[in-house]
C-alpha cells in the first residue's frame, strides 16, 4: 500500500513576474502561517490545532467512543471529519460534467429498477394466503440487503482501482454515482414494501425496513447525487475535490453560494461488537462535543432508526432574518456506528457567506494584490484579489497550479477548493492598456499531523502534481 507524507501547516510566498522572486515581509504577509499547530492525544484521537492558539486538552468525557480522527484547523474551531493521513493514496480534482452514453445507462438502470418493483407488486397482490405475501416481503427484505452488501464491495472495489491509477478521479465519481442511484432504487423498493406490509393484518417490517434504509444512506450523498445528476445533464459542470483510502473517501465541491463535504471511513464500523455500544442518549452530548461552535448556535438531533448498527446526529441552523425564509446557514450530519462507538460518515452543507477562514496570505506585486484564505484539503478556499493603487477590487483570472478555476468578478472574490499539498495560486489582471499584472502564492493548506511534519516539493510529490482534466468528456 502507498502512503503519502503528513503535512505540515507551512506557506512560502512566491511572486513571479519574468524570473522568480521569493517576497520579503513588506510585499507578503502570512497571517499564522509560521504556526505548526499542536498536537494533542485525547483518548486515541488527533486533533490538530492550526489557529496559533495553546492547545487545550478538555480530557475524555466518553472515553474511548471519542477515539476519533476529528480535526480543528482554525481559531474558529471548524472540524471535519479526516481520513487517516497516513492511509491517503490519491488525490485530486475531476470536472462533473454531462455524458450522454453514461446517462443512457443510468436511464436504463431506472427502467430496470421499476420493472422489478411493478413485478413485485404484482406477486403480492396476487399471492394465494396472507402467510404466502409476509414470505414474499421477508424474502424482498432479504434481498434488498444483500443487494446493499454487493454494492459496498463494489464501493471498495472502485477506491482501489483508483488508489492504482487503474481508473480517474471521474471515472471514481461516476461509479459512486451510480451505486447511489441503485441505492435510491433500493430505498424506493423498500418504501413499496413496507407499503404492502402496511395492508397486512399484525404484520410489521417497519424497524428491520428503516434498518435497511439506513444502512442504504451510507453509500449515497448529496454529491455523489450531484454528479450523477450532472451526468444527465440535469445540472451544470462541477469541479469536485476526492481523495481515497483502500475503505475510504473524501469528497467536496461548491455549488453555487453552498460548499459540501462528505467523509466516509466504513472501515471503522464493527457490527458485531457485544459491548452494549452507543445509545441515541449518547448522541447529543457527542455532538456537542466534536461540533462546539455548531452546536452552539444550531440545532441538535439525535436519531436510531429501525433496529439497525446506525445513530444519527444533526446539527442544523437556518436563516433566522426572515420568518419565511428557510435557508440552511449549515447542516452537519454524523453517523456513528454502534458497536465501534465511532463516527464512520460526516456530510457537511455550508453557505459559503457563512464560512470564516481567518488564516490569509497576501502577495502583491507590481500594484497587484493577491490574497488566499487557506483552509483545509478540499476545503472552501477564498481568492481575493484587489489593485492596491485604486484600492479597488478587480476581475482578473486564477489558476491553481497553471489551470484555470474561475475569476474573481465584479466584487474581486472567487471561492475554490483548496488541494493537497504545496500548490501555486496565480492570478492575472487585464486592465485596459499592455501591462497585464501578475502575482503568485505558493501555499500549503491546513493539513493535520500525527507526529510528525514533513514539507514536500511540488515538483516531487504525487499529491502536489497539478491535476490534468480528462480529454474526454
Amino acid at each position: 500500500m502507498r502512503a503519502i507524507p503528513a503535512f505540515v501547516a507551512v506557506l512560502l510566498v512566491v511572486a513571479a513576474v519574468g524570473p522568480s522572486v521569493a517576497l520579503t515581509a513588506p510585499n507578503a504577509t502570512a497571517s499564522g502561517a509560521t504556526s505548526t499547530g499542536s498536537v494533542a492525544d485525547r483518548g486515541g484521537a488527533v486533533v490538530a490545532d492550526t489557529s496559533g492558539a495553546p492547545a487545550t486538552d478538555t480530557g475524555n468525557a466518553t472515553g474511548a467512543a471519542t477515539s476519533q480522527p476529528i480535526t480543528t484547523f482554525d481559531n474558529q474551531t471548524t472540524r471535519v471529519l479526516i481520513l487517516p493521513p497516513a492511509e491517503i493514496q490519491r488525490n485530486g480534482t475531476a470536472d462533473s460534467v454531462s455524458d450522454a452514453s453514461t446517462a443512457l445507462g443510468f436511464r436504463d438502470q431506472r427502467l430496470d429498477a421499476r420493472l422489478e418493483t411493478i413485478t413485485l407488486n404484482r406477486s403480492i397482490e396476487t399471492a394465494e394466503s396472507q402467510l404466502d405475501r409476509e414470505e414474499i416481503i421477508r424474502t424482498e427484505l432479504s434481498r434488498a440487503e444483500t443487494r446493499t452488501s454487493a454494492l459496498r464491495q463494489q464501493e471498495r472495489i472502485l477506491f482501489r482501482s483508483h488508489n492504482n491509477d487503474s481508473i480517474s478521479s471521474r471515472e471514481l465519481l461516476i461509479g459512486l454515482a451510480r451505486i447511489d442511484a441503485r441505492a435510491q432504487q433500493l430505498v424506493a423498493r423498500i418504501d413499496a414494501l413496507e407499503i404492502a406490509a402496511d395492508d397486512i393484518d399484525q404484520f410489521s417490517i417497519g424497524s428491520d425496513a428503516s434498518a435497511a434504509k439506513e444502512d442504504l444512506r451510507a453509500i449515497q450523498g448529496p454529491i455523489r447525487a450531484h454528479v450523477g445528476e450532472t451526468l444527465r445533464a440535469e445540472r451544470g459542470a462541477t469541479t469536485i475535490y476526492v481523495e481515497t483510502t483502500d475503505t475510504g473517501v473524501v469528497m467536496s465541491m461548491i455549488d453555487g453560494e453552498t460548499y459540501y463535504r462528505t467523509a466516509y471511513l466504513p472501515s471503522v464500523r464493527n457490527p458485531e461488537s457485544q459491548d452494549g455500544g452507543l445509545v441515541v442518549d449518547d448522541i447529543r452530548p457527542r455532538m456537542q462535543e466534536l461540533y462546539p461552535r455548531e452546536a452552539d448556535i444550531g440545532r441538535i438531533e439525535a436519531t436510531h432508526p429501525g433496529t439497525g448498527d446506525t445513530l444519527r446526529g444533526t446539527i442544523v441552523r437556518l436563516n433566522q432574518s426572515d420568518e419565511s425564509d428557510d435557508e440552511t446557514i449549515f447542516r452537519v450530519t454524523a453517523y456513528f456506528d454502534r458497536g465501534s462507538k465511532q463516527m464512520y460518515k460526516e456530510e457537511v452543507v455550508r453557505t459559503l457567506r457563512s464560512i470564516r477562514n481567518p488564516q490569509q496570505v497576501t502577495s502583491t506585486r507590481e500594484g497587484l494584490q493577491l490574497q488566499v484564505n487557506r483552509t483545509y484539503p478540499g476545503g472552501p478556499m477564498l481568492v481575493s484579489l484587489r489593485d492596491t493603487q485604486t484600492d479597488e477590487v478587480v476581475d482578473g483570472d486564477v489558476t491553481i497550479n497553471g489551470f484555470n478555476v474561475g475569476r474573481t468578478g465584479a466584487d474581486g472574490r472567487l471561492w475554490v477548493l483548496s488541494r493537497r499539498g504545496t500548490f501555486t495560486v496565480t492570478a492575472t489582471y487585464d486592465p485596459d492598456g499592455p501591462r497585464q499584472p501578475t502575482t503568485f502564492i505558493r501555499v500549503t493548506p491546513l493539513v493535520e499531523t500525527q507526529n510528525q511534519t514533513e514539507t514536500v516539493d511540488i515538483g516531487t510529490s504525487r499529491t502536489a502534481a497539478p491535476f490534468r482534466r480528462p480529454s474526454r468528456v
